[in-house]
């Protein structure tokens, strides 16, 4: 029975290996640079024919794949080629020689890393260690592997915990077979890996219900709970270790009135199906079933189970039957038995010393890989410390570039606006001093001639006279026009004034110019700079305004927006003609200014007048 579920075991293991991919998880410590598509496809038949059974294609495609990955100088695929030799040997109950390609497989494995490689391998290598009774190597084994496997790989540590379960119960650890079995139907998915470690858990409750009844109540829990989904075991072929654990189970809890209705069900259908590794269980329950209630029986079937163990090479259910037989049989062969038994017994001690020496082997092997991969690490974090390290000094000097040309730029862009603001200064003051000297000595020179020339009679001619007194008065307007223009400039609170007394010098009788918009406070959150050029910007539309454009109307609209402020003059005269070019000196000067204060500014076509707009920021 317990065989039957190692088998099971190692048919999962088997299929549950098609899963190792070589393109996903080989290359995080080597490279394999040759051109592997050829070793693919032979890997691919290998997998085909595990699938179908056909173990003799396994070991001639397997023989292939290690020649051509060794002429490729592929060390993946020469693993994968002993691991698959294994399987074949294992099959064949060719258990030393499979033990032997696994862990050939391994250390290829070992070499360069490979995790799942090295716990598909060493599983096998496991599997082994219970058919040759190495029980304690097994568990050693698979406790190892379980270092290989990630947490949420839940499917191959469920495999592990399995085995871990079943060596358990062989060594009669019964507790400790329950718990690792609930470990691994906890982390099992699939219904056919569930439904066997049920059966190993009905089994386990029962041999420990011996010595506590209670138990027996767990394992008939188990089985209730199986019998629901009865369909599901008879398609997922656990049908027969139900039958056989329902009936071991009532046996022990009753012994006097059981009957071996089931164990005889359990044994016509392996007999039916060909299920040589069932007829061990059933062989095996049968001749405990007769130890006590029929001597020639229990002897039969101890002999059957004898038998099928040495055609499987089974050593641990060959020591159980020459056990039975050298304590029940009366005849001449108890002789040749317990000869078998002390041969036997001696052979398996020989191969679990070999297997507790070969996995100290396989202990140090690991150990020293884990070390030099540890070291590896340890470089590799070194190296990669310093690279980080490097980059980090890099980007602060590039960070320490920036900020110097940004700090250099910055400086050359507050030099030159020092000097621009120091020039307009500068110039201010030079045109403050000409407007003085307009003022105080031509303006006041001109007056002068003018009274001169009107209180004497130098000029008889009084046409003559006026004339020339016209032409005088308009140069003396003319030097009051450049005084005020260059006249300083006031940018404090009391712009708003200056605006409305730049307007009013240029209104009169004959032009009547108008405020749209106007607001005082809003010239607060505008600088000195902005003020200034506005006012001498508005000074060049208003004086152009006087020199050509003959208007009677004026408007002078604001827009004050969050941001900027949005200005539009417009008069009703007679606009620009061609004599008049929009690239004359006052635009010239205008758009200077905006540029000056990074503001923006274009006339705007009109049929009957001269209009123009111009925004300018904060």
């Amino acid at each position: 029975m317990k065989n039957f579920y190692l088998y099971v075991l190692f048919i999962f293991f088997i299929f549950s290996c098609q899963d190792s991919n070589p393109d996903l998880e080989r290359k995080k410590t080597i490279q394999i640079s040759v051109d592997s598509s050829s070793l693919k496809i032979q890997q691919n038949y290998i997998k085909k024919y595990v699938k179908v059974n056909q173990f003799d294609s396994v070991y001639s495609y397997s023989s292939q794949l290690e020649s051509l990955s060794q002429a490729k100088k592929n060390p993946y695929y020469f693993a994968e080629s002993q691991f698959y030799k294994g399987i074949y040997h294992y099959v064949n109950i060719n258990n030393d020689t499979a033990y032997y390609y696994f862990n050939r497989a391994r250390k290829s494995f070992l070499e360069f890393s490979d995790s799942a490689g090295i716990v598909k391998t060493m599983r096998g290598m496991a599997l082994i260690q219970t058919q040759v009774g190495d029980f304690i190597g097994a568990r050693k084994t698979a406790n190892a592997i379980l270092d290989f496997i990630p947490t949420d790989a839940y499917k191959k540590r469920a495999d592990i915990y399995s085995i871990l379960g079943y060596t358990a119960t062989i060594q009669k650890d019964y507790e400790d077979a329950i718990r690792w079995y609930q470990e691994s139907i906890s982390d099992s998915i699939q219904s056919e890996d569930r439904y066997g470690i049920m059966n190993n858990l009905v089994y386990n409750y029962t041999k420990l219900g011996e010595k506590n009844p209670e138990n027996y109540q767990k394992a008939r829990a188990v089985l209730n709970q199986m019998e629901e989904e009865l369909y599901k075991l008879v398609r997922e072929k656990q049908y027969t270790s139900y039958l056989d654990n329902r009936a071991y189970l009532d046996f022990k809890e009753n012994p006097r009135n059981a009957n071996s209705d089931m164990f005889y069900q359990a044994l016509r259908i392996r007999k039916n199906t060909k299920d040589i590794r069932g007829l061990l269980g059933s062989y095996s329950s049968l001749t405990e079933f007769y130890e006590h209630r029929d001597n020639s029986k229990a002897i039969q079937y101890a002999d059957s189970l004898l038998s099928v163990a040495t055609q499987l090479k089974d050593h641990r259910n060959r020591l159980e039957a020459l056990q039975y037989l050298i304590q029940y049989d009366q005849s001449s062969k108890v002789k040749e038995y317990a000869i078998a038994y002390k041969n036997l017994r001696d052979s398996l001690d020989n191969v679990r010393d070999h297997h507790i020496a070969e996995f100290a082997t396989i202990r140090f092997e690991i150990n020293e890989k884990r070390k030099e991969n540890a070291q590896l690490q340890k470089e590799i974090l070194t190296h990669d410390a310093a690279l980080k390290w490097n980059q980090n000094i890099i980007i602060l000097l590039l960070l320490f570039g920036l900020l110097s040309i940004f700090l250099l730029l910055n400086y050359v862009r507050s030099i030159r606006i020092q000097n621009k603001k120091k020039l307009i200064v500068e110039i201010q003051n030079a045109e403050q001093k000409l407007a003085r000297k307009v003022h105080d000595e031509l303006a006041n020179s001109l007056y002068q001639t003018i009274s001169f020339i009107d209180g004497n009679q130098i000029i008889q001619n009084q046409e003559n006279k006026e004339k020339l007194i016209d032409k005088i008065d308009k140069i003396y307007k003319l030097s009051k026009d450049i005084s005020r223009e260059s006249q300083a400039i006031n940018t404090d609170e009391n712009y708003a004034n200056e605006i409305f007394s730049l307007v009013s010098y240029y209104k009169n009788e004959s032009t009547n110019i108008i405020f749209v918009g106007f607001e005082e406070d809003a010239w607060k959150e505008y600088s000195s700079d902005v003020k200034l050029h506005f006012y001498k910007i508005l000074q060049e539309l208003l004086t152009n305004m006087r020199k050509h454009s003959q208007a009677s109307l004026v408007s002078l609209r604001f827009n004050f927006q969050e941001y900027s402020m949005i200005f539009n003059y417009s008069d009703n005269g007679i606009g620009i003609h061609d004599k008049q070019p929009q690239n004359a000196n006052g635009m010239i000067n205008i758009q200077k200014r905006l540029e000056i204060i990074k503001g923006k500014g274009q006339i705007i076509p009109s049929e009957k007048g001269f209009k123009y707009e111009l925004e300018i920021g904060k």
